[in-house]
């Protein structure tokens, strides 16, 4: 039974422990890994979306600077080359304007002829044809922007814009080359609002940095524009030409997840980046709540599944103890039938024959009278012995009518053969109630504890017979003894049949009184300490009428 109880045990343990790794492998392999996904996805549209808004604002402004410039070189003063009258007009443009810091005009050999220096001097040494501004702006006919600088003290950022100037028949006759204001266009990245862990910038076509949404360029030693992120993976890409994208990169065992859009008007780069472990930090601490869900609720269904197979064993077990017990008891009425009509005819004539012997001898001899009684004794033993299987394996129901159980121990201790050894203590309460009961059966249960009680004693001692009524629908009697007591290791053994420790006996008397008491629904309890003596306690409850 107990192999049968460990591999029931244990094959249920692993069938609960097969579902919850199974539970775990889907949420590790893809409940997880999608939340993950779904999450990257999310961040992945969502720097998009900033990058591209970014930068859009930053194209407006520099479009509108860029078409402010386109204004002043579609004027006549311009387009006709106007010299003397060109001069007023840029300065009134560069009054006017808050995002223009200079302009100047180079005619089609790279002098420059006008401009809002205060000192044009300077300007009017030798030609600029050479340079990248008038060469994109006169001989391609495009608008060039030249890489960002710092004035006033690193205060200031600005950028200078070449737009060529066309004639009336649209021959390029010169350049316009504006210089304008970036610190607003800074100032609206560092002021962009970000996700939590997420940082934007913006570079030049050389990677110098021109705008951070985490750092003060101002407040750096070498000056704003002295942080250069050439080296940066998602800068390479903006400096190789790649548009708009979206990579996971890793720096120095970090991993990242960055977007990177060309602004249309410079071709500066627009960035958007933010660590992994920000993106996941929510998935990775669902996945730590789920491990510590799921932990928790197998420790719960761990202890649930050990109590559910314990009493399932348990019961288990008790109706293979009943069914063996049964068995006992179909083993004993065969064998008491059989011990009945096998036995008791020769026992009888046994019996008839001792008595005719003594009726035979008058004065028989010492030794004939001590083996005529040894035969009348043997016989009455066997006989008891006889009844107990009788009685233990075929019970007879109790016949129940009123009865005082205090009367029923009184006939007890008489019908006990009491040894002047042994003194004898009754302590009856007599205001117990009557109950309807089996005087017969009580009698029995009674005389063999009493009988038992004995037996501990063979040298003597005290035998304790109490009643008393703890409640009034229930009546207790215990009978203790002064004797050699029970071992602990017997005492969930004595009311089995064929059990015993004693040299004599066959082990019923105790469980034929377990029977009897159980039939009259009551319980008997023991407790005994070897050296010390034994207690049985049998609760009967009070019964005033017949079931119906």
């Amino acid at each position: 039974m107990s192999s049968r109880k460990l591999e029931w045990n244990v094959k249920l343990s692993i069938l609960f422990a097969a579902v919850l790794i199974a539970t775990l492998m889907v949420q590790v392999f893809y409940v997880i890994p999608y939340i993950g996904d779904r999450e990257i996805q999310n961040t992945k549209t969502q720097q998009e979306d900033v990058a591209h808004s970014i930068a859009r604002e930053l194209d407006i402004g520099l479009n509108r600077l860029v078409n402010s410039l386109k204004l002043i070189a579609e004027r006549a003063e311009f387009r006709n080359m106007d010299i003397d009258n060109q001069t007023e007009v840029l300065f009134l443009y560069r009054n006017t304007s808050s995002e223009i810091q200079s302009l100047f005009v180079m005619n089609e050999t790279g002098w420059f002829v006008s401009g809002t220096s205060e000192n044009m001097s300077v300007y009017y040494t030798k030609s600029y044809a050479y340079k990248d501004y008038f060469i994109a702006s006169f001989e391609l006919g495009e608008i060039h922007f030249n890489l960002p600088r710092s004035y006033i003290n690193n205060t200031i950022i600005s950028a200078s814009v070449s737009v060529p100037i066309e004639s009336d028949t649209g021959t390029r006759v010169g350049v316009l080359l504006g210089t304008v204001w970036l610190n607003d266009l800074i100032q609206n990245v560092a002021n962009y609002p970000l996700e939590e862990g997420e940082l934007a910038y913006l570079v030049d076509t050389e990677g110098t940095v021109v705008a951070h949404s985490e750092i003060d360029l101002f407040a750096l030693e070498e000056g704003p524009l002295s942080l250069n992120y050439s080296t940066d993976y998602l800068v390479q890409q903006i400096m190789a030409g790649e548009t708009n994208f979206t990579h996971q990169y890793d720096v120095n065992g970090t991993a990242f997840l960055g977007t990177g859009v060309i602004l249309g008007s410079n071709n500066w780069g627009m960035i958007v980046v933010a660590p992994m472990s920000e993106i996941m930090a929510q998935t990775n601490a669902l996945a730590m709540n789920l491990w510590l869900i799921n932990m928790g609720l197998f420790g719960v269904a761990l202890v649930v599944t050990v109590l559910i197979a314990k009493q399932i064993t348990g019961e288990l077990r008790e109706a293979q103890e009943k069914l063996l017990r049964q068995e006992r008891l179909a083993t004993l009425g065969q064998l008491g039938a059989g011990i009945g009509h096998e036995l008791r005819n020769p026992l009888g004539a046994i019996k008839n024959a001792a008595y005719f012997l003594q009726m035979v001898f008058e004065k028989p001899a010492p030794e004939v009278k001590e083996t005529i009684d040894i035969i009348a004794k043997e016989v009455a033993t066997s006989e008891r012995i006889i009844s107990s299987l009788l009685s233990y394996a075929r019970p007879k129901p109790a016949t129940r009518r009123k009865v005082n159980i205090n009367d029923v121990i009184v006939e007890a201790l008489s019908a006990s053969s009491l040894p002047e050894t042994v003194e004898v203590v009754s302590q009856l309460d007599e205001g117990i109630p009557t109950m309807l009961a089996d005087p017969d059966q009580l009698r029995q249960v009674f005389v063999n504890l009493i009988l038992n009680a004995l037996q501990a004693m063979p040298k003597g001692g005290r035998l304790i017979v109490k009643s008393w009524s703890p409640r009034p629908d229930s009546v207790n009697v215990s009978i203790a003894d002064t004797g050699v007591g029970i071992p602990q290791a017997d005492l969930d053994k004595i009311f089995k049949p064929l059990f015993t420790t004693k040299a004599k006996g066959i082990g019923l008397g105790l469980a034929i009184v377990k029977t009897l008491v159980d039939g009259h629904d009551g319980t008997i309890d023991v407790q005994s300490e070897p050296d010390k003596g034994t207690t049985f306690t049998v609760r009967i409850p009070v019964v005033l009428r017949e079931a119906e």
